[in-house]
């Protein structure tokens, strides 16, 4: 009697195991599931900010090759023109990132040039 008892017991303690591991099973899924999400969603938050990042990077360099420029053709390193062009060229390069900044820079580089052209 008592090996039977033993063996109903432990078949009892294997089910209620097997339905454990089951019902952890089926609630894992959801849960992994939903981890899954968020580290897409944090990969691509991630791949934003490194855009962003770069194109921050991309406008200040322009901004202070520009700046070199302008202190160069003061001190009479370069002259004006090529000034002019390489400054142009920096306004291009700062539109294709920020619109609104590369307006900003092409009003500061005609301010500049107009100045310029008022002190000769």
């Amino acid at each position: 009697m008592t090996k039977k008892l033993q063996e109903l017991a432990l078949s009892f303690f294997l089910a209620v195991c097997g339905i454990s591991m089951l019902l952890g099973i089926l609630w894992l899924k959801p849960v992994l599931e939903t981890q899954k999400q968020l580290i897409e969603e944090t990969r691509i938050n991630q791949e934003k900010i490194m855009q962003g990042a770069e194109q921050t990077r991309a406008i200040l360099t322009e901004l202070g090759y520009a700046t070199a420029v302008i202190a160069m053709v003061e001190n009479r390193m370069i002259q004006p023109a090529d000034a002019n062009r390489m400054i142009e060229d920096s306004v291009k390069v700062i539109e294709s990132h920020s619109e609104r900044l590369g307006k900003l820079a092409r009003l500061i580089n005609e301010f500049r040039i107009n100045e310029q052209t008022r002190r000769r």
